[in-house]
């Protein structure tokens, strides 16, 4: 399976999935253009003061490392190393199409969480942090990789189970996951609201053009 992966990712990225992720990256740049547009002028402040304040106000040493810990189920170490050993156990009970997908997944929105922190370089909240962070905040790197990981992984257990409870609970479960971590991130003070938010929309939007793909990718085999 492994000498035939070249060939599935190039059958997988087909001239309609590179049409589709282009109007994608459009997307992106006008949202990069927009957001730099609106930079310094405060125009999220009502929203993302008020939470801050209200995570600052809620901390407390028994939640903090609850928090701590969450957090770091979305760090790129974790993210990057549960991607490897997925795609090498799918690999392994040859589901190549859903290893290509989990990699185009978590890798489209680790390159658009990069790049929009490259180019719009927002500063994280000051004053609130009660953890160090030395990137840029936005988009969460954290909120966007816990979308992409758990929520092709939700979808891969959906396809795969008729069971309606079990879809649902797999759904519930990596629901609470994903928020979770994105209410951590605003919890610690690393990230503004609308870094989490933003990082949801933009990283949902992938995810959902991955999962179309992998649709049509599996009904062609």
């Amino acid at each position: 399976m492994m000498y035939k992966f070249p060939a599935l990712c190039a059958r997988f990225f087909d001239k309609r999935f590179l049409f589709t992720a282009g109007i994608y990256v459009a997307f992106v740049a006008v949202v990069i253009a927009v957001a730099a547009a609106l930079a310094g002028r405060g125009v999220l402040a009502f929203i993302d003061h008020p939470f801050l304040a209200y995570a600052e106000a809620i901390r407390s040493d028994a939640l903090t490392p609850v928090m701590r810990a969450t957090t770091m189920l979305g760090s790129g170490t974790i993210v990057v190393g549960l991607s490897i050993v997925g795609v090498m156990w799918l690999l392994y009970r040859g589901m190549a199409v859903y290893a290509v997908a989990f990699i185009t997944s978590v890798v489209g929105a680790s390159g658009v969480t990069v790049v929009m922190k490259w180019v719009l370089e927002r500063p994280r909240p000051s004053g609130f942090q009660a953890l160090m962070e030395h990137t840029f905040s936005f988009p969460s790197g954290h909120a966007a990789l816990s979308l992409a990981f758990f929520g092709i992984l939700v979808y891969f257990l959906i396809r795969h189970t008729s069971r309606r409870s079990l879809q649902v609970f797999a759904v519930l479960v990596g629901g609470m996951i994903i928020i979770a971590i994105g209410v951590s991130r605003v919890y610690l003070g690393v990230h503004w609201p609308s870094d989490v938010v933003g990082s949801y929309v933009l990283v949902g939007l992938w995810l959902a053009i991955v999962i179309r793909q992998m649709e049509r990718k599996c009904v062609e085999v």
